[in-house]
């Protein structure tokens, strides 16, 4: 189960383009049946500051309405599986694009500024 799983969210990231990031790997939470409500928070890598329009895509699962903006504080909540890893792809205007698998139920992401 744990190589099917971890083979869906190395597909998603490579399928997105982008960076790929694991971080805060730990055991499974739930039983891994439902969806969950996931706050996610963007912000700048450099200053701190919130991104706000952020575009947070939940990869693997299967809609477009899996589609969140983040409003002027940089927040967003998505909906996930309840699973032990939730893969995200962010984008937003002028920053690089990160694809990303979370372990945790919240998440901060830091996206860098694209330099011309």
């Amino acid at each position: 189960m744990k190589k099917l799983l971890l083979s869906c969210v190395l597909l998603c990231a490579i399928l997105c383009g982008g960076y790929f990031v694991i971080t805060n790997f730990a055991p499974p939470r739930g039983n891994g049946l439902g969806l969950i409500r996931m706050p996610v928070l963007v912000i700048d890598q450099n200053s701190g500051n919130p991104i706000a329009g952020a575009k947070i895509v939940t990869l693997c699962m299967g809609s477009d309405t899996s589609t969140n903006i983040t409003d002027s504080n940089g927040c967003a909540t998505v909906i996930a599986f309840d699973g032990p890893v939730r893969a995200l792809n962010v984008n937003a205007p002028g920053y690089s694009n990160v694809s990303i698998a979370v372990t945790s139920r919240t998440a901060t992401l830091a996206l860098s500024k694209i330099h011309p």
